[in-house]
């Protein structure tokens, strides 16, 4: 509440009076106009507060928007540094105070080596199996991610409803979300992409026994369809009408409840479900007949270059060495982990959670 670097002694108290007159602002700007009496006379009346009047000039309420947003900004800036170095160095108020900064050397690549026949299969696997590319066959098709396109409703875009436009768009971007981040897994390690591979082949399995066990009832919706007991036909039903409550309760139109026995091009989306299954399956196959996870030579690349860093003697002055190994999936952070704590024993901290990423730190014990 009390800072040392602004004039005003209690900045929580300050925000909080700031914030309260931003919304009664931002209400009085969006609802002088309401068709809904209520709304107009509760604006006419935080005008009156603010103004002294019944008679609402939205410009005046706009200067004193504008002369918020500045008397914010006069205490924001004498505590504000910016980021870049090179504005700090050069700053008059700041270059006396930097003089110790460390210097950032610019990163440097990392290689590891493939086969022939491991590069031909990394070559498969970001110019073919994932690609988006429409002259190619052999891929991911991910039905279960837009089955709307088996439907066979030969629409032009103008004639489609808002609803039904938004549901085709949500389909395409969730399928070209999955389809890149296929590609980003395979690229962060071996381990995770091998993971997501066996998880996806999973779940397209249990969602070709849902349909086939529901009567051609597919749900677009993943968590739901695995909470359903196939040994029970009862299940099927219950969650089916479960969800129908949801949608109706929440009125949530971002998943739907499909007939596939009334898609057009049913044929051809069991096929590109089996389609899918069978690409996963020789991905698998693949992985474990090239040696990408026993013997990952990227992963080995890397313990080669922590331990030439462990092993580099501090410079005078200088703490001891520390390597952080950061990725943006916990798959490859417990993919890592094993090999690292094996390789470096009791010298290895993993962190994993809802942080925004995953890290690994490998210290040098003194």
């Amino acid at each position: 509440k009390k800072s040392n670097i602004t004039f005003n002694s209690n900045l929580s108290d300050l925000f909080h009076f700031y914030n309260h007159l931003f919304k009664e602002l931002a209400f009085i700007q969006k609802n002088y106009k309401s068709t809904d009496p209520q709304n107009r006379e509760d604006a006419i009346k935080k005008y009156r507060a603010l103004f002294g009047s019944d008679e609402i000039d939205i410009q005046k309420v706009t200067a004193r928007a504008k002369f918020l947003s500045q008397q914010i900004k006069e205490v924001l800036e004498p505590v504000t540094i910016r980021r870049n170095r090179l504005d700090l160095i050069n700053d008059p108020d700041y270059m006396d105070e930097v003089n110790d900064l460390p210097r950032v050397e610019d990163p440097q690549e990392c290689y590891f080596q493939l086969t022939k026949e491991q590069s031909e299969f990394y070559d498969r696997v970001i110019g073919s199996y994932f690609t988006n590319n429409p002259d190619i066959t052999d891929k991911f098709k991910g039905p279960i991610y837009k089955p709307y396109k088996y439907e066979g409703k030969d629409k032009d875009k103008e004639k489609l409803t808002r609803q039904e436009q938004i549901d085709q768009l949500s389909q395409d971007n969730l399928y070209e979300i999955l389809r890149r981040q296929m590609v980003k897994r395979f690229e962060s390690s071996f381990g995770a992409f091998q993971k997501s591979i066996e998880n996806i082949k999973k779940s397209y399995e249990t969602i070709r026994t849902f349909i086939e066990k529901s009567g051609g009832i597919y749900i677009l919706n993943r968590p739901l369809i695995n909470k359903v007991n196939f040994d029970d036909p009862n299940s099927f039903d219950e969650i089916i009408n479960k969800y129908k409550e949801s949608i109706v309760d929440k009125d949530d139109k971002k998943y739907k409840v499909y007939n596939v026995n009334e898609f057009t091009l049913k044929d051809e989306f069991f096929n590109d479900i089996e389609s899918d299954i069978n690409l996963f399956s020789r991905i698998l196959a693949e992985i474990d007949a090239l040696r990408l996870v026993d013997n990952d030579p990227k992963r080995q690349s890397l313990i080669e270059e922590v331990e030439k860093i462990l092993q580099t003697h501090p410079k005078k002055g200088e703490p001891a060495s520390k390597v952080v190994i950061f990725s943006e999936y916990a798959d490859t952070v417990n993919y890592l982990a094993t090999t690292l704590k094996f390789k470096f024993s009791e010298k290895v901290l993993v962190v994993t959670g809802s942080l925004a990423g995953e890290w690994l730190s490998v210290q040098q014990v003194l």
